[in-house]
């Protein structure tokens, strides 16, 4: 992760994405690089283990989407966040944020509270709960305006996860593969179970070097006024 062509693949991708990266990002996501592969050797949190694949697959791919989120956002939620994905890039990206990281392992919760120290990410913190434990806390209850996924199965679990959490402004992201049955029916699923108007979006893109397609779902509330609609935008 110390060599140039490390930095270049992150450098040109993010360039290519329109999001360039400072040197001091770049550092956050070398750091956070080494730890998981040092952590992997002994604990399987990822499979994907060449540097220049999690460049673009890990940090690439979680970084791509910030775009998406407002300017207006305070707090952010990543639901299964497994080795910090994408949580941590983008709150690398998007410091502002308050960002609260959950996951129901608890040795994956153990490395991204490492990663946290080692980075000296600030309102920052990784905690061992589930979704739906979280959204019976008080605190938490309608709390985040940004609410990330990239580890859930279905469109439908992330809705059904999130909208206790999701506060009244904000958007829910949710990673996708490019793959057509993953996102069947994804609008049916997000309609049926929301208790207010919302529209959604699919955002789809290339990750660099691979040409890797994916996508996102994008999902945020109806201005007033507006009939609610899915659409797609690329």
């Amino acid at each position: 992760m110390d060599s140039e062509k490390w930095h270049d693949i992150l450098m040109k991708g993010a360039r290519k994405s329109g999001f360039p990266f400072a040197r001091q990002q770049i550092d956050h996501f070398r750091l956070h690089a080494e730890e998981l592969l040092q952590w992997n050797s002994k604990t399987n949190l990822t499979t994907i283990t060449d540097p220049d694949e999690m460049a673009i697959k890990h940090f690439l791919d979680s970084v791509i989407p910030a775009g998406l989120v407002p300017s207006s956002s305070e707090s952010m939620l990543d639901i299964g966040t497994g080795g910090g994905f994408p949580g941590l890039p983008l709150k690398v990206m998007l410091p502002h944020l308050d960002c609260t990281l959950i996951d129901a392992s608890r040795k994956k919760i153990s490395f991204v509270n490492q990663v946290i120290r080692k980075t000296g990410l600030e309102s920052t913190r990784a905690l061992h709960v589930r979704a739906q434990d979280l959204a019976g806390q008080a605190a938490y209850k309608h709390a985040f305006d940004v609410i990330v996924s990239r580890a859930l199965s279905s469109l439908e679990t992330v809705m059904r996860l999130s909208l206790p959490l999701w506060s009244t402004r904000g958007v829910i992201i949710a990673y996708r593969g490019s793959r057509k049955e993953e996102m069947d029916g994804w609008f049916d699923d997000i309609r049926r179970l929301a208790t207010t108007d919302i529209v959604s979006e699919t955002h789809r893109y290339v990750l660099p070097v691979v040409q890797a397609q994916r996508s996102v779902v994008l999902v945020r509330r109806r201005s007033p006024g507006k009939s609610p609609a899915a659409s797609s935008a690329t």
